[in-house]
């Protein structure tokens, strides 16, 4: 797994081979601390969780997302972060998400507009028409 997951990553330095990217923002402010999903999770659990299982997992599972499709992930808090910069959907981004499952807690506040802006930021590192762009917006 971390081989291919190597592999991958040197392909990506060449955009050209990228076939998607797709930027998921996902608040961690306090309102994310609510006990009001399914099963008694917090809104921050079910992001995370639906993220790895169903974005992940299932999509590689199916045959629908490759190596060649890349996800960078913005964490939105009083100050608002890159945490997984265009990396390929492989297992080893299912197992970060996973660990941020396990211990990204939300914090107080959430600043919109610094999220937006990284988002940006990083779906414009490739513009070439064969890759589609995707954000996804969790709060």
């Amino acid at each position: 797994m971390e081989r291919e997951h190597r592999a991958a990553k040197r392909a990506l330095f060449d955009t050209s081979v990228w076939t998607s990217h797709t930027v998921v923002v996902v608040d961690q402010s306090g309102s994310m601390r609510t006990t009001d999903v399914d099963g008694g999770a917090t809104r921050s659990d079910a992001v995370w969780l639906s993220l790895a299982l169903s974005w992940v997992q299932d999509e590689i599972k199916s045959g629908t997302r490759t190596a060649t499709d890349v996800c960078s992930v913005v964490v939105m808090r009083d100050e608002s972060a890159v945490v997984v910069n265009a990396e390929p959907v492989d297992w080893v981004l299912f197992n970060t998400l996973i660990g941020f499952f396990r211990n990204s807690k939300p914090s107080e506040g959430g600043v919109y507009a610094e999220a937006i802006d990284l988002a940006e930021a990083c779906l414009m590192r490739n513009t070439l028409g064969s890759c589609a762009l995707g954000l996804l917006f969790f709060s």
